[in-house]
């Protein structure tokens, strides 16, 4: 066993590995700064400087917006004094007789109306004029010193790679294993000895990041996979009608009166919903019958009296449970049945053998924690050689070091960026995996798998279908589907580190339709009442692409720089598994 290191109680235990964590993540970008060779200290008056335009700039903007208010209501003022300037004078052009006061009026309005056109013509359009000269100027220079900002940090942000964020996550816990690849030899090794049902076979899902890697020798694969699915929704129609009807008042006389009456339809018609959702699959040894599936509750969002209340329902439900299967035993500890809620477990002995009673109190103090970690957010599933377990925040991380995430001038900011985005990534992987850690009989036990020297490296499916969805989509996806796209790949051959994949786009142009639907209205008479919904038409489209595998990895730094430089062509998309150059 390489590492010795475990986490027992990961709830009392995060605090000591967060601060690890911000530690490396210092010592990590305090090395990334020298190594850089950065100016500091000229970056700094650089933003001085920046941040002081920017103020220029804010002010030259509000004094044009304070010029256009006047500009408005200026314009408003001469439409004004025309409207009532040419009202006076076809007033006085019209009447015989008026009086002196009326020529004053028209007078005045009209010494108003070519006053205020002086001032729109050679006040206001004048400093408008002079102000958006000084702003694109301003902006100008603002740009110039943002550009010179860039390249003084250009070197720093070029050390940022993908795979930091993997590199300080097993820094600060080093029995996580990371794999550079997955590879076609190691799925199927999953799929032949642990029965590992391979997901991306389906034709609905497409894998946007694989991982996979051991704890303690346990294997691991962490995807993020996106699917569509063909749901049933129903759309609704009105039409209003109205009709005539005669009636006799109390008189005898005999009136008529209107009324109205909004119809409403429906229509259930099949609907294209997008979702993506991300897991860990672990192989295991133990347990091998075992069967459960458990889904969060919420149990974190309850108060102290609803907790008790659950308690003492769920244990007259475990009561009622037991006499119905004879096969369900109850643990004593009636709160873990109430929190943790596995009545649809199959094996009591493995059962008791996977959840002890440390592994019972860590859970419970996990689903119940609403300050450090997730709170009861955790799905999972335990079938046969394999445990699942997801969680909801794991659908939102970004598993990749993206360059824009640090495109900026200042240091500083790139900075506190970094320790953000790396710290997060800390967290949501450390209580994702918190329920892992929870039940030590899984920590503890080392399975029998053994990864396999590859000879002739061909990346699984997986992988494909990763590099696949880095191709932009106007090269990949037919031009008319207006949905998202899932891609799918097919490997046509494997040769010198070189996969030539065939890759198909799958996506749904969506049609606008309308059906009437016949409905009885009061006026006794039947009327087709418009429905609006949409058609989902799907659209396919292939291209072959190659796929050049790089033995380093972006986060090797020079080695993988120098193989870049070696095997890149302008057009290709780098990856972190290579280059695809698209056929």
């Amino acid at each position: 066993m390489e590492n010795n290191e475990f986490i027992f109680e990961p709830l009392k235990e995060y605090d000591k590995y967060e601060e690890k964590n911000l530690n490396i993540i210092k010592e990590y970008f305090d090395n990334l700064i020298k190594t850089s060779q950065v100016d500091l200290e000229q970056n700094q008056e650089q933003v001085i400087k920046i941040n002081k335009k920017e103020a220029e700039l804010k002010q030259v903007n509000s004094s044009l917006k304070r010029l256009k208010a006047w500009s408005i209501f200026n314009i408003v003022l001469i439409c004004l004094s025309g409207l009532f300037g040419a009202f006076f004078i076809w007033t006085l052009a019209t009447i015989k007789e008026y009086k002196w006061y009326e020529i004053l009026i028209c007078i005045i309005v009209l010494i108003l109306f070519f006053v205020f056109l002086v001032i729109q013509f050679v006040v206001i359009n004048k400093k408008k004029k002079v102000s958006l000269n000084t702003k694109n100027i301003q902006q100008e220079k603002l740009n110039q010193l943002i550009q010179t900002g860039l390249e003084q940090t250009q070197s720093l942000r070029n050390l940022i790679k993908i795979g930091t964020k993997n590199k300080l996550l097993t820094l600060t816990m080093p029995f996580i294993k990371l794999n550079k690849y997955l590879g076609l030899a190691k799925l199927n090794k999953l799929i032949n000895e642990y029965g590992f049902i391979n997901p991306s076979s389906d034709d609905q899902k497409t894998t946007l990041y694989v991982k996979s890697g051991s704890i303690n020798n346990n294997s691991f694969l962490l995807t993020k996979e996106y699917c569509y699915e063909v749901v049933k929704k129903t759309y609704y129609g009105s039409l209003t009608i109205s009709w005539t009807e005669s009636y006799t008042d109390s008189d005898g006389n005999i009136k008529k009166v209107t009324k109205t009456q909004v119809l409403t339809a429906s229509v259930v018609k099949p609907f294209v919903e997008f979702s993506h959702y991300s897991r860990i699959y672990f192989a295991t040894d133990l347990a091998l019958n075992l069967q459960l599936y458990r889904k969060p509750q919420q149990i974190d969002k309850l108060t102290e009296k609803e907790k008790d209340k659950l308690v003492k329902k769920t244990e007259k439900e475990l009561h009622k449970y037991s006499q119905k299967n004879l096969n369900f035993t109850p643990l004593s500890n009636t709160k873990f049945e109430a929190f943790w809620s596995c009545f649809n477990r199959n094996n009591e002995r493995e059962f008791r053998l996977l959840f002890t009673p440390l592994a019972q109190q860590n859970l419970v103090e996990l689903v119940q924690d609403n300050k450090k970690s997730f709170g009861d957010n955790y799905h999972m599933l335990k079938i046969n050689k394999w445990i699942v377990f997801a969680t909801n925040n794991l659908d939102y991380l970004n598993f990749y070091d993206y360059e824009k995430d640090y495109d900026h001038y200042n240091i500083e900011h790139i900075k506190n960026s970094f320790y953000s985005i790396n710290n997060n990534y800390f967290k949501t992987i450390y209580w994702t995996l918190a329920p892992y850690f929870s039940i030590p009989s899984l920590v503890q036990t080392s399975s029998e798998y053994k990864d396999e020297i590859q000879d002739n490296l061909i990346l699984s499916d997986y992988e494909h279908e990763v590099c696949a969805n880095l191709i932009p989509s106007k090269l990949l996806d037919h031009p008319n589907i207006k949905t998202d796209s899932i891609i799918k790949t097919n490997l046509i051959a494997s040769q010198n580190n070189i996969d030539y994949i065939q890759a198909t786009s799958i996506g749904f142009d969506i049609v606008p339709r309308i059906d009437y639907i016949p409905v009885l209205g009061g006026d006794g008479w039947y009327h087709n009442v418009p429905v609006s919904w949409d058609e989902f038409i799907k659209y396919t489209n292939t291209i072959n692409f190659k796929l050049k595998i790089y033995k380093n990895s972006p986060i090797d730094d020079k080695l993988w720089d120098d193989e870049v430089k070696n095997k890149y062509n302008e057009s290709d998309i780098l990856t972190e598994y290579g280059a695809i150059e698209i056929e």
